[in-house]
């Protein structure tokens, strides 16, 4: 494992010890399960990510494709 050090606003801190606390768990543990679960499974079969990405990528393409999609599909070159 890499050793950091991360810097918390007071209550962020106080939400992480008081849960740390609860379940009888560090507060690195805490914050590596966070991280597991906000960024690393999410990115594993979650099409959000995806759509974030395409989102920042602008409209573009043809349009209505889904209606014509067999005329783009099977039209013949001349």
């Amino acid at each position: 494992m890499i050793r950091t050090q991360i810097n918390l606003k007071e209550d962020q801190y106080k939400i992480l010890l008081l849960e740390s606390k609860r379940q009888k768990r560090s507060l690195s543990e805490l914050v590596r399960e966070m991280i597991e679960t906000c960024f690393i499974k999410q990115k594993k079969g979650n099409a959000g990510v995806l759509l974030k990405m395409a989102d920042k990528a602008g409209i573009s393409g043809e349009p209505n494709l889904s209606l014509n999609y067999k005329e783009l599909l099977f039209k013949k070159d001349i």
